[in-house]
C-alpha cells in the first residue's frame, strides 16, 4: 500500500494561476477564471502521479487559511509573498471535497505532510510526499519532487534529515522571510559542512556561523524554529498546537 501525501497549496496554486486570464476593457480591467479547466488539470495531474508512483492513494494536504503558527515566531514569516491568483479558493475547495484531505488549525500543508509521513497509525503502509519544496528534504519519510522526477522518490534519513534542518537554519529561506545567519551562505565553509556532519556535531556548527556575524544561541534557535517542519513527535494533540523546536532534540 502506497499513499501519496500531495502538496495541494502548490498544486492549487499552479492550476489556479494558468488558467486566469485578465482582460482590459479600457476604463476598467477583469479576471476571468475558468474553473472547469482548474479542476480537470488538477485531476489530471494526480492521477499521473498516481500511475507513475504506482500509488493506491492519495491525500490531499492544506495550510490553514486562517492562521499560522510560525507568524506567532515571527510576523514577518512569508510577508512578502505575492497576490493570490483568482481561483485559488475554488481549487482548494475542489480538491477536498473530491479527494481524502487533511487541514488542520494553524498548520502549513508543510507540517500536516511531515506528521503524517512520519506518524506509524494515521495512514497504513507507505508514505511518499509529493512537493515541489525544498523544505521537504528536512522530513525522515519518502519525498518525491515533481520538479526534479530523474530523481525519483528519494528515502531521506532521520540524520540527512536533521542536517538539512541545520542547513536551512544556517542559510534562511528569502521566500519565507527568515534569514537565517544573515550574509552566510550556502558556499560557506558551515553550509558544505552541515551536510556531511556527525550529529553530535550539528548544532555547534550552526551556533559557529551564527557567532562568525555576531549572532547568539538565542537568534539561532529563533531561526531553526522557523525552518522546522513539524514530525508527527512535534505536536501536541490534545492541545493542537505545535511543540516548539530545541537544540536538545538533536540527542534524542
Amino acid at each position: 500500500m502506497r499513499t501519496l501525501l500531495i502538496d495541494a497549496d502548490i498544486l492549487a496554486y499552479q492550476k489556479a494561476s494558468s488558467f486566469q486570464t485578465d482582460i482590459n476593457f479600457g476604463s476598467f480591467s477583469a479576471t476571468c477564471v475558468d474553473h472547469e479547466a482548474i479542476f480537470a488539470s488538477m485531476d489530471s495531474r494526480i492521477d499521473k502521479w498516481v500511475e507513475e508512483l504506482d500509488a493506491n492513494a492519495v491525500v490531499i494536504c492544506l495550510s490553514d487559511d486562517n492562521a499560522n503558527w510560525r507568524k506567532d515566531l515571527e510576523p514577518n514569516y512569508k510577508s512578502t509573498r505575492g497576490v493570490k491568483p483568482e481561483g485559488l479558493r475554488q481549487a482548494k475547495e475542489y480538491l477536498e471535497e473530491n479527494y481524502r484531505s487533511y487541514r488542520k488549525p494553524r498548520l502549513e500543508a508543510d507540517d500536516v505532510m511531515g506528521i503524517l509521513a512520519t506518524h506509524p497509525k494515521l495512514i497504513k503502509g507507505e508514505k511518499v510526499i509529493v512537493s515541489e519544496d525544498k523544505d521537504m528534504r528536512t522530513i525522515p519519510a519518502c519525498v518525491f519532487n515533481p520538479r526534479k522526477e530523474d530523481l525519483g522518490v528519494l528515502e531521506i534519513s532521520p540524520l540527512d534529515a536533521d542536517r538539512f534542518h541545520m542547513w536551512q537554519t544556517i542559510c534562511g529561506d528569502a521566500t519565507d522571510c527568515y534569514p537565517g545567519a544573515y550574509r552566510v551562505g550556502p558556499k560557506s565553509d558551515y553550509a558544505e559542512d552541515i551536510i556531511s556532519a556527525d550529529r553530535e556535531d550539528l548544532w555547534d556548527i550552526v551556533l559557529a556561523a551564527f557567532a562568525s556575524v555576531g549572532l547568539t544561541e538565542e537568534d539561532a534557535i529563533h531561526q531553526a524554529r522557523q525552518a522546522h517542519i513539524l514530525r508527527h513527535t512535534d505536536y501536541d494533540y490534545q492541545r493542537k498546537e505545535p511543540l516548539l523546536w530545541s537544540p536538545l532534540w538533536l540527542n534524542t
